[in-house]
């Protein structure tokens, strides 16, 4: 039970972190295709409006580390509870 809420969680926190990646990737994509189509016609303020898109996208991809982080370290204390079950039930099954 605990290692399927820690995927879960896991794979929330990763869909987030590539949320925030793709946010600011398209960001750039913009400022990139809008200097290769027209360099002259840009607006002034162009680099900064991307660099706010590409740290709206770094906010969202950091807010997504915290569910990444708790879902991975519930999966490996599962993993480890169970190997550690698994040695102990061996263990007693050798000695009787």
């Amino acid at each position: 039970m605990k290692l399927t809420l820690g995927l879960i969680i896991m794979l929330i926190g990763a869909a987030i972190v590539i949320t925030g990646i793709v946010i600011a990737l398209l960001s750039l994509g913009g400022l990139y295709s809008g200097f290769v189509n027209d360099a002259l016609g840009q607006p002034d303020d162009a680099v900064q409006t991307t660099q706010q898109g590409m740290y709206r996208g770094l906010i969202v991809g950091g807010i997504g580390i915290v569910p990444f982080l708790i879902g991975s370290m519930i999966v490996k204390g599962s993993i480890v509870r169970k190997l550690i079950r698994a040695r102990n039930k061996s263990r007693n099954t050798h000695r009787a």
